[in-house]
């Protein structure tokens, strides 16, 4: 057999072992945001504050794409905590760059019996450099927490979908 063939013949043997183990892969096509799991019968409930609505906003998207949910077979409930200290400090104590923490505790309720069913927490940790205009400091802030939501969002569907995924098989 030559170096070509027998590598081919590896490769599909260790495809076919994959294949046969259950291995699903959570990103890309086939991933757990395809077909395999349906989060129409997840609702979000509304989470307080400024950043709970940005989050919230954001899994609506990551879970439904913005369409709302007629029977819910689940609720998410999130709580939000943000925690914010400078992280780059001069010489005249002035603070240059912020470090902002969030962390989503989640739990996700089976509604039917009122009963948490996954119950996890989720951290995101950005940064954001203080310029000497407020305005521009403002929005560095903003973008911030935007990213840092769009993060905590990410990491709620993909736990969320290896959950449902595990009830689906």
């Amino acid at each position: 057999m030559t170096g070509t063939a027998a590598r081919a013949a590896l490769l599909a043997l260790a495809l076919g072992l994959v294949a046969g183990c259950g291995f699903h892969p959570l990103y890309g096509s086939g991933s757990l945001s395809s077909s395999s799991v349906s989060f129409d019968a997840v609702s979000i409930a509304p989470i307080p504050g400024h950043d709970g609505l940005r989050l919230r906003n954001n899994l609506i998207d990551a879970l439904t794409g913005g369409h709302a949910v007629t029977r819910p077979r689940y609720r998410l409930e999130v709580a939000l905590k943000s925690t914010e200290a400078g992280s780059l400090v001069q010489g005249d104590a002035t603070i240059t760059r912020y470090s902002v923490d969030l962390i989503a505790k989640f739990d996700l309720i089976d509604t039917a019996a009122e009963a948490p069913v996954l119950s996890e927490t989720s951290r995101v940790n950005t940064t954001y450099n203080v310029p000497a205009s407020p305005y521009a400091s403002t929005v560095a802030r903003d973008d911030a927490v935007a990213r840092a939501t769009r993060q905590l969002a990410d990491d709620i569907r993909i736990r969320v979908a290896s959950f449902l995924e595990s009830r689906v098989n």
